[in-house]
């Protein structure tokens, strides 16, 4: 495969994974099952999740990473779903504390006890200000470690590392997309596996055994990619790749900000 090629495809999920967790933050983060709905079964969105579906980055020797698989579950669900069961079921897996209440809180995962604003929440929070993110709903008492916050600080993070690659500030590209590898190991993935199991075993619909069987594909699909990106950007070494194992609306990204490098 051509530099050409290679630089283009890169350019695309570097694009298309800013759609993905902006996807995925609100599945996880609304009770809104029409939206929900409509956007998973959008065009849009099965070609942001096809660009994760054959692998890392084409010409790198990346292998399939299972999200294209997950997303056609996630298609078929969406189609067959009842939006009346799919709300019904958000409210009783994320909102309403019973016998199918699964955390959405990182500390609960991680921590001895399943309690809020514990040190894991504070150093999710220093991510944020490091990064001059603030949570959409912040007056100090929202628990910074939301599964929907987390994705939206990577959709952010995601978007500026877009912008630093069309820019041609390749090294601050990686630096980036480094920061973004960091935040994933230490308040991604060291709890994904819990939750999902949990949403697998409580989710009465099947629409969010779906989406959590796509958010762990996902989130270990662009754990790869980042350490690709990161040696084709001159980021540095190549960290130890985690992927083996088991508010607001997504907008396309179809368009390009003016000026800077072409595909």
């Amino acid at each position: 495969m051509g530099e050409n090629a290679i630089v283009r495809d890169l350019g695309d999920k570097l694009a298309a994974r800013i759609y993905g967790y902006e996807l995925l933050h609100v599945a996880f983060g609304t009770a809104d099952a029409s939206r929900l709905l409509e956007v998973v079964g959008s065009e849009e969105s099965a070609a942001a999740f096809a660009a994760y579906g054959e692998g890392v980055v084409a010409g790198s020797g990346g292998s399939p990473s299972g999200v294209g698989a997950c997303w056609e579950r996630c298609r078929a669900q969406a189609a067959a779903s009842d939006v009346g069961e799919v709300g019904q079921a958000f409210v009783d897996l994320f909102l309403v504390p019973g016998d199918s209440f699964v955390y959405p809180w990182e500390s609960c995962h991680t921590e001895e006890s399943p309690v809020l604003f514990k040190p894991s929440t504070a150093a999710v929070r220093r991510f944020y200000e490091d990064h001059g993110y603030r949570l959409r709903a912040d007056g100090g008492n929202f628990p910074p470690d939301h599964l929907s916050a987390l994705l939206d600080f990577l959709a952010r993070l995601s978007a500026e590392a877009y912008e630093l690659f069309f820019e041609e500030r390749d090294d601050q590209a990686a630096r980036m997309l480094g920061d973004q590898r960091d935040f994933v190991d230490e308040h991604v993935l060291n709890w994904v596996d819990r939750f999902v199991d949990g949403v697998v075993e409580k989710d009465r619909s099947g629409m969010y055994a779906a989406l959590a069987a796509l958010l762990a594909a996902f989130v270990r699909a662009d754990r790869c990619f980042m350490d690709e990106a990161c040696l084709l950007l001159g980021g540095g070494q190549q960290g130890p790749c985690l992927a083996s194992g088991g508010a607001g609306e997504p907008e396309g990204r179809a368009g390009e900000p003016a000026g800077g490098r072409e595909g």
